[in-house]
């Protein structure tokens, strides 16, 4: 016996009857479909045009940049056991020699402990100058701009070995020991990092 074949056929009435609950159920969904669509077109056409806003030149961040490498010098110079004065012949030789700050904070960390009147027999001052080649009178500006006029000609004179250089810085000439060259390499890398 076979389901489908075994009922009756539906009636004229029986289709009408699906057909008007097919409508009853679908007429309530398109009417709010169509009435949100109406919505929809109504708030687009309420909507202001939207501006295109070109930018007629880029941006120039250098101020943001350079205020951010002031402060960030502002913070390195904090941590440096000199006063401003100091600090100000510092930069000043530096940049007038071409010698870099940290290799120099490093000799003085060697020399003196930044103890401006750290000295002995043979040197004196923070960048530790020879007494014998330099009057002992020196303030700690001209000690340290000295100084690194001094560490510059080792420089050149070595050719850029930098070694070599402090070597001579503390020995007069380069014995090819490097000892104080590594503990002034190992001072001034503190003080690359600012």
């Amino acid at each position: 016996m076979n389901k489908l074949t075994d009922r009756p056929p539906m009636s004229r009435t029986d289709k009408l009857c699906l057909v008007a609950l097919a409508g009853c159920f679908l007429a309530p969904h398109l009417a709010v479909w169509a009435m949100d669509a109406a919505a929809y077109r109504a708030a687009e056409a309420d909507k202001p045009p939207v501006e295109v806003v070109t930018v007629a030149r880029p941006i120039d961040c250098t101020p943001l940049a350079e205020a951010i490498a002031a402060r960030k010098a502002e913070l390195f110079w904090q941590t440096v056991p000199l006063d401003a004065e100091c600090r100000a012949a510092l930069e000043e030789a530096c940049e007038e020699h071409g010698v870099p700050i940290c290799l120099v904070l490093g000799v003085i960390h060697e020399e003196s402990r930044f103890d401006p009147e750290a000295g002995n027999d043979i040197s004196y001052g923070l960048m530790g100058l020879n007494k014998k080649y330099y009057p002992s009178d020196l303030a700690p500006t001209e000690n340290i701009r000295a100084g690194v006029s001094h560490l510059a000609g080792q420089i050149e004179r070595y050719d850029g070995d930098v070694q070599a250089a402090l070597r001579a810085y503390n020995k007069g000439w380069d014995d090819g020991d490097r000892a104080y060259a590594r503990a002034v390499l190992d001072a001034s890398e503190k003080w690359g990092k600012g």
